[in-house]
């Protein structure tokens, strides 16, 4: 492998990376509204429209049976143009029939739904009526992340920034705002999403017109091996991802049943208050995972495992410098964000500190888990799901009486970790890649003396919450500044292009 070709995928790495991390900042949007939301509505109104919005997901990742996994293994891995338009109407197709399915189904067994779910009394005698609304949000999900996934798997990674940012989590923002300020207390947050969805949806479909030609793909036949080989693919990856997707809403449904009424949904609220604060970091790794995806499935179909082992190491020695300093920052403001929130979310920095812990030795793992989903291994995904799972729940099981939330927070950050532990072994065993060496040192020691600098700076500010924090926000800044500067190589901080050449000069 050439100099100047693994130069280009270090450049593609960092390039889709940074794209896809804008694409993910509804992320960042998200924890914002979440204390906006808590502070016009309260705990257990949020509560429980964020048991409702993971029921919603997990349903939607069901009725996708793995379509999205299957078109970012699919279509790089061909030039064939009527073959790739073939595959997105089939995944389009299984996907929104399926959808449809739950959707329909749940709106006429929501009575009974109902039954097990927690909630403040002031909301019970509507909350068939919100099962039943929000119930077609699945179809709504289903299509914006095929779609999104379609354009991603294109290549074409900065597309989603504007559907994603501004769409789906800024307008459920204003649209929340809104719907309170008109005095809709009880149905605000789930019509507000619904609304924003709708319009997303519409964006996706344009964003894919001009990825794909929709005509073509209308007209795409669809043939009985074609179909056998997506089912194929995605049986074993429909339950896994469905395992991935459980493994992180199942401490709020444990919690809601636990505890009887406005109790069950306000421990939904601060668990789910900690978990959009920590996806700050999980963007990080996101970001690479949704790069390494589709290249990894290109380099596997041209057989080269030299890029593909370049790339891989690449991306961790990033996803391990940049998470280290901003994880060190998020724990340390964890009781300035939860004071601006309220006093009913002070629980939520014990599991603030939980789970950034949980998520580094995830983080430490790199794009392992997508690269296992990638190359051709089907099961692999579905065992690793089903053993993390199966520790979070017995976990779960056990710690969750003892600790309460803190418990729940252990379970789950235990789990994901045998999962991402799994797949890099899995990755090492099977195709003989590990992401570590020597070049790892540099931005790791870089990466760790930034985080001294960003603790010092919090523990030196004097003043106020707002002023410590704002303090520690700079100084993170400066850090990935400082570490783009001296933490890297000359060939990794020339995948930043002009923004590499312009800080180390």
């Amino acid at each position: 492998m050439t100099h100047d070709s693994r130069s280009a995928d270090r450049k593609a790495v960092a390039k889709g990376a940074g794209l896809a991390f804008l694409g993910r900042l509804g992320a960042l949007i998200e924890p914002v509204s979440v204390i906006l939301f808590a502070k016009l509505y309260g705990a257990p109104t949020l509560g429980l429209f964020l048991l409702l919005w993971g029921y919603v997901q997990l349903a939607a990742v069901g009725a996708d049976f793995a379509m999205t996994t299957a078109l970012q293994r699919f279509v790089p891995s061909t030039t064939d143009e009527a073959r790739i338009h073939q595959t997105l109407k089939l995944a389009l197709a299984v996907s929104i029939s399926l959808s449809l399915v739950l959707a329909g189904t749940l709106t006429w067994l929501a009575p009974r739904a109902t039954a097990f779910i927690n909630a403040d009394p002031g909301a019970s005698g509507d909350l068939v009526t919100i099962v039943r609304l929000y119930a077609w949000g699945i179809p709504l999900w289903c299509f914006i992340s095929v779609s999104t996934a379609a354009v991603r798997a294109r290549r074409a990674f900065g597309p989603e920034v504007k559907v994603r940012i501004f769409y789906e989590q800024g307008l459920r923002l204003a649209a929340g705002i809104l719907f309170f300020a008109l005095g809709f207390q009880i149905y605000g947050l789930f019509v507000a999403h619904l609304v924003a969805m709708v319009v997303t949806g519409y964006l996706s479909l344009r964003l894919l017109g001009k990825h794909y030609s929709l005509r073509q793909m209308v007209g795409a036949p669809v043939d009985a091996q074609a179909l056998g080989l997506m089912f194929h693919f995605g049986s074993p990856m429909a339950v896994s991802n469905l395992i991935k997707r459980l493994q992180s809403s199942l401490p709020l449904f444990v919690l809601n049943l636990m505890l009887p009424g406005a109790a069950g949904a306000a421990a939904v609220a601060v668990y789910a208050v900690a978990r959009k604060v920590v996806s700050v970091l999980q963007v990080i790794r996101q970001s690479f995972e949704y790069v390494m995806a589709p290249l990894a499935s290109a380099s596997r179909g041209q057989a080269d495992e030299s890029a593909l082992g370049n790339m891989y190491a690449f991306a961790t020695r990033l996803i391990c410098s940049i998470f280290l300093p901003a994880a060190t920052a998020v724990v340390l403001v964890r009781d300035e964000i939860v004071t601006v929130i309220g006093p009913e979310f002070t629980a939520a920095g014990t599991l603030i500190a939980i789970l950034v812990l949980g998520r580094a030795v995830e983080a430490a793992t790199g794009p392992s888990a997508a690269l296992v989903e990638m190359l051709g291994r089907y099961r692999l995904p579905l065992l690793n799901g089903l053993l993390g799972l199966g520790v979070s729940a017995l976990l779960l099981i056990w710690l969750t009486p003892r600790l309460g939330a803190p418990g729940a927070a252990i379970a789950t950050a235990v789990g994901i970790n045998v999962t991402a532990l799994a797949s890099l072994l899995e990755i090492w065993r099977f195709y003989g890649h590990q992401p570590y060496d020597r070049r790892l040192i540099r931005p790791l020691a870089a990466a760790a003396g930034c985080s001294v600098m960003i603790a010092v700076v919090y523990w030196l500010t004097p003043g106020g919450d707002a002023v410590r924090f704002a303090s520690t926000a700079v100084a993170l800044a400066l850090s990935l500044v400082l570490l783009l500067r001296f933490g890297f190589s000359d060939g990794d901080a020339s995948a930043f292009g002009k923004l590499g050449r312009w800080l180390r000069d």
